[in-house]
């Protein structure tokens, strides 16, 4: 009876249905790796003293904000208590995560062709 009652603590609530869970596993996932590469490219750019000759420290900051709110929001849409808020935070969690892809492109387009061509 004592285990039952401990088993029974680790079920997963109603919040965990698997009728609105479609891409905030995957969001959350994602979007904290994504966080944790923006992190690693500030420091480095920072680290290198090179942060104030570019824009690339302000652009990856935006993203990595984003990255990490797009987690915290796919979190909290794993947690919601109901299916219209979870849907609600994960809608808002996917909005937020494209934005921090196309930045991080567009960043990336920017360097790409900034290796190619001499803007001085």
């Amino acid at each position: 009876m004592l285990t039952d009652a401990f088993f029974k603590s680790f079920k997963r609530k109603e919040a965990f249905s698997p009728g609105h869970l479609k891409n905030s596993p995957h969001i959350l996932n994602t979007s904290a790796n994504l966080a944790g590469i923006c992190f690693l490219v500030f420091s480095s750019v920072n680290a290198l003293g090179i942060g104030h000759k570019s824009f690339f420290d302000e652009i990856t900051a935006i993203a990595m904000f984003l990255f990490v709110l797009s987690s915290l929001l796919s979190f909290l849409s794993l947690r919601a208590g109901s299916d219209e808020r979870a849907s609600s935070f994960e809608k808002t969690a996917d909005l937020i995560f494209f934005t921090g892809l196309m930045i991080l492109m567009g960043l990336t387009v920017f360097i790409v062709i900034s290796g190619f061509v001499s803007f001085t």
